[in-house]
């Protein structure tokens, strides 16, 4: 009795679930993908990459982001930080 049952119901019961989730989940919000990734500026010191407290961008402005007279680079690790920053305008 209940193989039958079950033979008939699985494939209902899968249907159902799949209609279930496709109207249960919200889609997912899209990412400003043109929005520049901020970063704190470093500069270097003897080949060792300093942080300092000040944010710039990596996408290429006219302005280079400086902290005092010095221009401030992504860091990549203690003694590499080969990237220039921005200034972030606003």
């Amino acid at each position: 009795m209940k193989i039958p049952f079950f033979k008939k119901a699985m494939p209902v019961m899968a249907f159902m679930a799949a209609i279930v989730g496709a109207f249960a989940f919200n889609r997912a919000p899209e990412t400003n993908t043109k929005a520049a990734a901020q970063f704190l500026g470093h500069y270097k010191v003897n080949g060792i990459c300093t942080a300092t407290d000040v944010m710039c961008q990596d996408e290429v402005e006219t302005t280079p982001c400086q902290s005092g007279s010095n221009v401030l680079y992504k860091r990549l690790s203690s003694t590499n930080c080969p990237d220039q920053l921005w200034r972030i305008e606003e």
